[in-house]
C-alpha cells in the first residue's frame, strides 16, 4: 500500500511547525519542478497530437510566451480546443490570438458569465439580473480564503452554506450556481464524498 499527499509549495512552511510532520517532509517529500522545455511542449501540443489534431506553426512558440501559469494556460488551451478546425484537424493561431492570450482569455470569460446567462460562442441574449449577479459576488467571497499575512487562496465550502445565500430563493441560486460550473468557474465533487462541496476551479490571478 501506498499513500501519495500532494501540497501546494506555499502551504508547506507552516507544516514545519509540527516536529513529527516536519520529519516526514523530509524523509518523504518529492519536490516537483515547474514544467519547462520540452516537458512544457509536449505538455501543449501532445494531447492534441492524441486526438489528430496539430498546432498550426508558430501556435507553440507564442503559447510558450505565457505558459508560467498553468492554471490560466490550461483554461486558454481549453478555450482553443473548443474552437479547433475540425475539418483540418488544427489548432490555429488566429484563434488563439482573438483570445488575447492565457489572462485575458479567462477575465473576458469570467466577465461574461457573470453579465450573462448565455455565455456561448454565439452573441448573449439573456442578462443577468442584478440579484444573479450580486449572488455570484458573495458565492466567489466564501470560496476565497484571505489573510492579512497569508496569500490569498480558493477553499471549498458546501453548498448547502453558499445556498443560505439567497434565503427562500435557494432554488433561484442553484441554478446559477449550475451555470457557473457549466462556464468552468467553479466545480462541485465528482464523488459520493464530495458531492456537496464546490470551490473555484483555479485561485491563479
Amino acid at each position: 500500500l501506498a499513500i501519495v499527499t500532494t501540497m501546494r509549495a506555499d502551504f508547506l512552511e507552516p507544516c514545519l511547525q509540527y516536529e513529527s510532520l516536519t520529519k516526514l517532509i523530509q524523509n518523504q517529500a518529492v519536490l516537483m519542478p515547474p514544467l519547462q522545455g520540452g516537458d512544457l511542449e509536449r505538455a501543449i501540443a501532445k494531447p492534441a497530437e492524441l486526438q489528430g489534431y496539430r498546432l498550426e506553426e508558430g501556435l507553440l512558440g507564442t503559447i510558450l510566451k505565457e505558459a508560467g501559469n498553468l492554471p490560466l494556460l490550461q483554461f486558454a488551451l481549453t478555450e482553443l480546443w473548443e474552437k479547433r478546425e475540425c475539418q483540418r484537424h488544427l489548432l490555429k493561431l488566429e484563434k488563439y490570438g482573438w483570445m488575447e492570450g492565457a489572462i485575458w482569455s479567462l477575465n473576458r470569460h469570467a466577465d461574461q458569465v457573470y453579465s450573462y446567462k448565455d455565455f456561448g460562442e454565439d452573441a448573449p441574449t439573456e442578462a443577468r439580473t442584478e440579484q444573479e449577479q450580486e449572488w455570484i459576488k458573495r458565492i466567489f467571497l466564501k470560496l476565497v480564503r484571505t489573510g492579512e499575512e497569508e496569500k490569498d487562496t480558493r477553499q471549498r465550502q458546501p453548498k448547502g452554506k453558499l445556498l443560505s445565500i439567497a434565503g427562500d430563493n435557494s432554488e433561484a441560486l442553484s441554478e446559477v450556481i449550475n451555470e457557473l460550473v457549466q462556464g468552468r468557474l467553479l466545480v462541485t465533487g465528482e464523488t459520493e464524498e464530495r458531492r456537496n462541496i464546490a470551490e473555484l476551479v483555479a485561485d491563479a490571478k
